[in-house]
């Protein structure tokens, strides 16, 4: 049996604690596996999966920029590890757009 969290949430420690003690975590091994993408090829499918959409149905230009570079932001990957809660509503363009 598997179970995958592409984004993990705040709630998945506890519910992976919970797993562990469970009569299925008691005989079963319980293996956690994370994956870090390479940048570029991370950043593509992230922009396809939350952005692209948005640019698609002129959602603010200002907000998601016009195209893949016009979007990029810093850190992606870094702030989908470490930020709780960090979804494709947080990786906005924070500074003006390109001309």
């Amino acid at each position: 049996w598997c179970g995958e969290a592409h984004v993990v949430a705040s709630h998945f420690f506890a519910q992976l604690g919970a797993l562990r003690a469970s009569p299925y975590g008691r005989t079963c091994s319980v293996t956690v596996v994370l994956r870090v993408r390479e940048p570029l090829s991370w950043y593509r499918s992230y922009y396809d999966w939350a952005v692209l959409g948005r640019q698609r149905g002129g959602e603010a230009r200002q907000q998601w920029g016009a195209n893949f570079t016009d979007w990029l932001p810093p850190n992606l990957q870094s702030a989908l590890l470490f930020l709780p809660g960090y979804s494709a509503q947080h990786a906005v363009r924070t500074s003006a757009p390109r001309p």
